[in-house]
Parts: C-alpha cells; structure tokens; sequence
C-alpha cells in the first residue's frame, strides 16, 4: 500500500508540474489569474477509493465533508431535509385523466375519438402558424380598470401634507408682514446741518404666535438704528427691556430711527425687516419745505460821487429780481436795493453769475464748498456791478436786502444775470442793467450875441476827462 501511494504521489506531481508549464507559457499566473482547485494527487486517491477504504486510511476531504454540508445548508445551497412532496408528485398532471364512470359512459354511449394524433398534431401547427402571424398588440386595460390604476398612482405621487407649525405657517395674506409698523413711513422734517434728530418706531406683533424680528440698518451713513427693546406696561409706567427672543403676540417691539443730516438736501432710503414671513422694508425719508424767494425792488440811495440819478422799484413781490440803475452820468457810482423774501423753509443762499451755472447740470447748480468758505459779506463782482451780501441766510417769512453798486466808465448800457442758488439746489434770476450817459455842453450865446454850433469845434468830455485837465 505504501508502494501505490508513493506512486499516485510521483504521478500527481508530474500532473501538477505539467499544468504549472501550460500555465505559464500562455503568460498566466498562478493564484491570480488562473483558479486552482484540488491537487492531482486528491483526485487519484478518490479513483483508488476501495484500496484506501479497505486499508482503512483517512482522506483529508472525508475530515471537513460534514463541516462543508453544514455550510451549504446555512447558505441555502443544500436543503436540510429531503422534499417529500417533490418526490410524490407526479411527472405528468393527472387532473385531465378521465376517471372510470366517465370511461363507463364512454362505452355507453359509443363516444370516440375522431382525431387522430396526426390531425391532432396539424391542428397545433395552423394554430401556432395563426398565432405567428397575428398582429402584436399593445395589451391595454379596461377603460375602469385604467381609470383605477391611475387613481391608484395619483395617490402615490401625491405629496403627504402633515400638521405644520403655525409659526412657519404662511397666513391667509401671503406676503404681509407680522409686525404693525408705527409709522410705516419714517420721515423727517425741520432738521438742520449737525444736528441729530431720532423718531421711534413701533413693531406690534399681530400674528396669533411668537415671532422673531431683527431690524438690518440702512446703507446711507445719515440713518442709525438703535438696539431693539420690547415694551411692557405696568401700571402706568412703561418699562423697557432688550428684546433678543421672540415677540410674544400682542406685545410692542420699539427701535429709534436716527438722522445726522451734513445737508438739506432730500434723502430717500430704507430700512430691511426680517421675519419668519420674509423681508419686508421700511421707507425712511428726509423732508424740508423748500424755500420760496419773492423779490421787490426799493428806491436807491443816489451816489455822492459827481451825483445821479436812481430808479424807483415797485412794490409788488415777483418770482424773478430785476435790478434797475437807471441812467446815470459815466464815471458816477450809483446803489440800488433788491429786497428778497422768503415765504418757503428755511434755507441758505449764495449767489452766482451766469456762467457759474451748468447747463442742464444740476450739481453745478449747488453751493461748492468754495463758496460756503467765503467770506458773507465780500461782495461779488459782475462786470461794472457789485452786489453783497454774497452768502445769505433767510428763515420763514423773513427778508433779507441785496445791495447793489454799479460804476460805469464808458458810456452805453449796461446788462448782466445775477442766480440766487439755494442749498437744495434751486435758483432765481437776477437781472441787472444800466445805462451811462456823457454830459454834452452847447454855446449858443457870447456876449449877448447868438452862435452858431458850426462856428467852434464841438467837444465831448466825461467827467474823468475834466478832472484829467490841468489846473487853469
């Protein structure tokens, strides 16, 4: 026995040494690449298997045959118990068969067959010829049952809509905010250059529960917010509180709206209210009543200086100024008056010539820095006139005199256009004019005998010309 054993063993390993080198000459690997089953040796021992069971050796898959059926059987590959049934059950249905009464009847009533099996075996051939020839058709369903499985899936896709929080629940008025605002329009009116002005406002929680609330402050530096506070009144003293939470139904959230203006000008911002509902905003504005200039002329003060003449203004108050010198000598000063009225808001003025004025641009049209650092009463030069005070202030329903100096060294008239600009960017007209006028002196008599103007040389003479002249 040891004899064939050693034998199946050399033969085995001839095999084994003989799948190596066809393995790899087709560039396969081992253990990678190609499977390796059972040994050669295990395979001629299962062929000796009476040799080996009769010399009462051991074969190492005998060992784990049991362990290995317990596995299939808990992978499902092996079936613990035989299947009964399955063996009972019949190779051919017997539920056609007929039974003996039916084959009694049979005779009985002389009932056979009248197919033979070749009849039998044409009919299933023009039947499945008909059924291969036959148009395929779509199955579809009835009308009602089509109708109930579309319900049916209807159903599935329809999204589940469950109880919601009321806190997230949108209201009725979609889109409204939770919050009474009071006043839902901030507007400031009245307010001066440096000053700080605040106006509080009111957020009333109106929804049936607690909402949260926070305030974003607004772009523009001239408008500040301050924290939010809740209200509670006790008694008659209303105390305040840091609101940080939930606004509880009912109650009064409050902030104050600040204002720094650096100018008069009208400003138009807002505030952003967030909520569970959305964002909803808050439209802060800043309002003055715009200043309104009416003009009158008054009567001159004539000049000392070699005399004139002055015009006299009338007393009617119009929306444009008109500053008339009158006629007056050339080389003569001459003052005129122009009372201008304010019946609008308190404003600041300044005044400006005509090519000072942008044409169709309204930022030429302010007052510059440069001009707010001038001096008020330095007088402002246009052409041959000179009118101050140049900068001006003028409250409500007060006025305020322009003074005027018009000096002419030629003679002919004399026009010019005068701007009042306000700090909120409006203007007035002002018109300017004069005429000068030369002294003309004709001999018509010497020594008590008329002269004829063709008889001497005429001669024309402004007043600088006679003081130009030498002393007789």
């Amino acid at each position: 026995m040891e004899a064939m054993l050693h034998a199946k063993k050399k033969e085995a390993d001839l095999a084994d040494q003989e799948t190596d080198e066809r393995v790899r000459a087709e560039g396969l690997k081992l253990r990678a690449q190609y499977p390796i089953g059972d040994g050669e040796f295990t395979r001629l021992l299962d062929v000796e298997g009476d040799k080996v069971a009769e010399k009462r050796l051991i074969l190492p898959s005998d060992v784990m045959r049991d362990e290995l059926e317990k596995i299939e059987i808990s992978q499902g590959v092996l079936w613990k118990h035989a299947d009964c049934l399955q063996r009972a059950r019949p190779s051919e249905p017997t539920y056609l068969k007929p039974t003996g009464s039916i084959l009694i009847r049979m005779q009985a009533r002389n009932i056979r067959k009248t197919l033979t099996a070749e009849r039998r075996e044409t009919l299933a051939a023009n039947v499945q010829e008909r059924e291969r020839q036959r148009v395929k058709i779509k199955p579809t369903m009835r009308p009602e049952d089509l109708k109930a499985n579309q319900d049916i899936l209807r159903r599935m896709n329809k999204r589940i809509s469950f109880l919601q929080n009321p806190r997230y629940k949108k209201a009725d008025g979609q889109g409204r905010c939770p919050f009474t605002v009071l006043p839902n329009v901030v507007t400031f009116r009245s307010f001066e250059i440096g000053g700080v002005y605040s106006i509080p406002v009111k957020f009333i929680n109106t929804s049936a529960v607690g909402r949260r609330l926070r305030v974003m402050p607004s772009s523009m530096p001239h408008f500040t917010i301050t924290p939010i506070t809740l209200l509670r009144q006790l008694n008659t003293n209303t105390n305040t509180q840091s609101c940080e939470g939930v606004v509880a139904p009912g109650l009064t959230a409050q902030i104050e709206v600040r204002f720094c203006p650096t100018s008069i000008r009208d400003i138009d911002d807002q505030l952003t209210i967030h909520t569970e509902e959305g964002e909803f905003p808050l439209v802060v504005r800043a309002r003055r009543h715009l200043p309104l200039l009416r003009f009158a002329a008054a009567a001159a003060d004539a000049a000392a200086a070699g005399g004139g003449t002055s015009a006299r203004g009338g007393s009617e108050w119009n929306g444009s100024g008109l500053i008339d010198c009158g006629n007056t000598l050339a080389g003569t000063t001459i003052n005129h008056t122009l009372t201008c009225r304010n019946s609008g808001g308190t404003a600041d003025f300044c005044l400006k010539m005509a090519h000072e004025i942008g044409q169709g641009d309204e930022e030429n049209d302010d007052m510059d820095e440069e001009a707010e650092g001038e001096d008020a009463a330095t007088p402002l030069e246009v052409g041959a006139f000179s009118v101050t005070p140049r900068r001006f202030s003028v409250k409500r329903d007060e006025q305020v005199t322009l003074h005027t100096t018009f000096r002419g060294t030629e003679v002919g008239p004399y026009e010019e256009v005068l701007y009042v600009v306000s700090d909120d960017g409006q203007r007035w007209q002002i018109d300017i004019r004069a005429l000068t006028e030369a002294m003309r002196v004709e001999l018509t008599h010497m020594a008590e005998k008329p002269c004829l103007a063709s008889s001497f040389a005429s001669h024309w003479r402004t007043l600088e010309e006679e003081e130009a002249l030498p002393d007789a």
